[in-house]
Formats: C-alpha cells, sequence, structure tokens
C-alpha cells in the first residue's frame, strides 16, 4: 500500500475535518472542509483544474467522487457540494454522512483527478449537458477568464427543482435550465465550425447523448462521463 501511496499519490488517503455544512438548496449541502493536512494537499498541481474533483471517504462508508468548487489556499479550505438526489434513500452513503456533517467532524479525501477538459486551439462551439451532479464542474467550466470568449457555448442543466438551479457566475443564452432529463434529437448533429462536448451526470443519459454527438463530431472532441445511475451509483 505505501508503495502504491508513493506511485499513485492521487489516491492517497488525507485526513481533513469538516468546517461548514450548509443546505444551500433542497437538493444540495454545501460542505467546507479544512484542517492542516488538506491545506498542505492544496498545494499539489492539478487542485485549480476547472473539472478537478476528488474522493471523499466518511468513516465507515465507501468513498464518492464530487467535483472540486472552490479550494482556497489561503485559509486552507476545499468546497464541495454534495448532492442529495438519493435523499433518506443514502443514509448509509456519502449524502447521508453530508445530511448529518457537522463541524469537527472527521473525514478522509483522496485526489485530485482531472474532469477532461481541455479546450483545443481551434475550438469555437462548447456544447453541456449536466444534471445537478455535474454542476460544480460546470460552474468551473464557465468561470471567468478560464473559457476564451471566441468560444460559444450550449446546452442543457438538468435540474427539476428550481430551488436548486443556484445562479452561475456566467451563464451563456444557449445554456438552458430543464425540468427533466431532454432526449437527444434525431438525425445528426450539425456540428459547422470546430466544437467540443462536454456531458456528465446519470450514466444512461450520458450514454445516449454520447451516441448523438459521435454521429457528427470526432470521439477525441467528446468527454461524456456517468457520475452516478438511477437506482444505484456509480
Amino acid at each position: 500500500m505505501d508503495l502504491l501511496n508513493a506511485l499513485l499519490p492521487s489516491r492517497r488517503r488525507v485526513p481533513a475535518v469538516v468546517i461548514r455544512s450548509t443546505r444551500v438548496s433542497p437538493g444540495l449541502q454545501r460542505i467546507v472542509l479544512g484542517g492542516p493536512d488538506l491545506a498542505h494537499w492544496l498545494g499539489q498541481d492539478g487542485v485549480a483544474a476547472p473539472t478537478a474533483w476528488l474522493k471523499v471517504y466518511p468513516p465507515g462508508r465507501d468513498g464518492r467522487a464530487y467535483t472540486i468548487v472552490d479550494a482556497d489556499p489561503r485559509f486552507g479550505t476545499c468546497t464541495l457540494d454534495v448532492v442529495l438526489h438519493n435523499g433518506e434513500h443514502d443514509a448509509g452513503g456519502v449524502a447521508g454522512w453530508a445530511l448529518g456533517a457537522r463541524a469537527g467532524d472527521q473525514v478522509e479525501i483522496a485526489g485530485p483527478r482531472g474532469g477532461a477538459l481541455d479546450l483545443l486551439p481551434d475550438t469555437r462551439w462548447l456544447w453541456i449537458g449536466a444534471d445537478a451532479s455535474a454542476l460544480p464542474a460546470v460552474r468551473r467550466i464557465l468561470d471567468v477568464p478560464r473559457l476564451p470568449a471566441q468560444v460559444a457555448v450550449s446546452g442543457v442543466l438538468v435540474l427539476p427543482e428550481e430551488g436548486d438551479r443556484l445562479p452561475l457566475r456566467v451563464h451563456p443564452e444557449g445554456l438552458v435550465w430543464a425540468g427533466a432529463y431532454p432526449e437527444p434529437p434525431e438525425g445528426l448533429p450539425v456540428a459547422g465550425a470546430p466544437g467540443q462536448v462536454w456531458i456528465a451526470g446519470e450514466n444512461d443519459w450520458v450514454n445516449r447523448w454520447r451516441v448523438y454527438w459521435r454521429r457528427g463530431v470526432d470521439g477525441g472532441r467528446i468527454y461524456a462521463k456517468g457520475y452516478w445511475r438511477t437506482g444505484g451509483s456509480m
């Protein structure tokens, strides 16, 4: 195990402590982590990447991956938004832990790892598909100045509960909220100028959109990741 940690530092578990736990919307619990070990961890390469994520290991529970909402080396804190889409049914998982988390609670993290959004030099459009589990990553993608002005953004953010639609710092007109998962249209996508696709969220929905876009966009320009699966975690 020590050899594995040396070879793969992103898998090494680091102790952290809960600084704050706040219900920011009906379906989101915001957890702010701190502690001396985490403060040192924040100095690693990759923590500030637009879609970087880490894995959270509450005591006695399986770990789960979450996008880093904010990492602040000045104060030695890291912020995560835990989606409560499983509600009370996930009492034994990370969502259940987050609902009951209090300042001073201990937890472990591992990471960071990347979320695979590397804009290519010729990219002129970006289509985003995401649900609540991927919204923190979308916020980071859109955060100025990471996204060049010449890249036109469109897509859909699926959040059935309007109270979960927290304001985005940047919200392009082409990126719309939806109350249900839209299905890909019939026919081929009209790509036009070179672009890229970033999709994350419920596994089966993500896969349907992956198939759609691959009809007209090179696979190397598509990032599609199932974060969770209806009826069970990933």
